[in-house]
């Protein structure tokens, strides 16, 4: 019996046998047809990389519905405490209420366009994934100022303020945590 037909029957073997839930072995052809067993395959730390940037491009929608719910806590908060919730925009029209709908608006828009920007940065690369949830996380900071410079009472401004800093953590959550549903599948 040749190497080749070895290698031949394992495979059939494998083919019929219950798979092993620790360890699975896969076959790899040759350009000539014939099989060679292979261990299970290990994983280069780019490739398990990937499985963290498809994981969390699965948590951005998540992250960011959780930021609007959260934020749609604060503004219940501010309206339960009396907030005034109109704001005066520097050089805008007029007074503009905050309601549920701009709240919505507001959280949404910036977190999906960041995120969908963020995809196309980390398919070319995928080690900008960390910076750009630093990034991200440092202008919901900076944003802080924005709220705190309108004209508005003190408790709309933090309210306004508290909001920013829950998207800049639902940003940053989306980009870092760790893929937990992903499964290592062999290459």
């Amino acid at each position: 019996m040749t190497v080749d037909s070895r290698a031949t029957a394992s495979a059939r073997r494998s083919r019929t046998a219950a798979p092993s839930p620790v360890r699975r072995r896969t076959f790899t052809r040759r350009s000539d047809g014939s099989a060679v067993r292979s261990a299970s395959p290990r994983r280069s730390r780019s490739s398990a990389r990937l499985v963290t940037q498809e994981g969390s491009q699965r948590r951005r929608p998540a992250s960011s519905r959780v930021a609007v719910a959260l934020n749609l806590v604060v503004l219940a908060v501010l309206a339960a405490t009396g907030a005034d919730l109109a704001v005066v925009v520097p050089g805008g029209p007029g007074a503009i209420t905050i309601d549920a709908i701009a709240v919505i608006l507001a959280t949404l828009a910036p977190l999906l366009l960041a995120g969908l920007i963020a995809i196309l940065i980390t398919r070319r690369l995928p080690a900008a994934q960390r910076w750009l949830a630093w990034a991200g996380l440092l202008v919901a900071l900076v944003s802080i100022v924005a709220p705190l410079t309108l004209q508005a009472d003190a408790a709309t401004r933090a309210g306004l303020a508290v909001m920013h800093v829950v998207a800049g953590i639902a940003w940053f959550v989306a980009l870092t945590a760790p893929a937990r549903s992903a499964v290592r599948s062999p290459a």
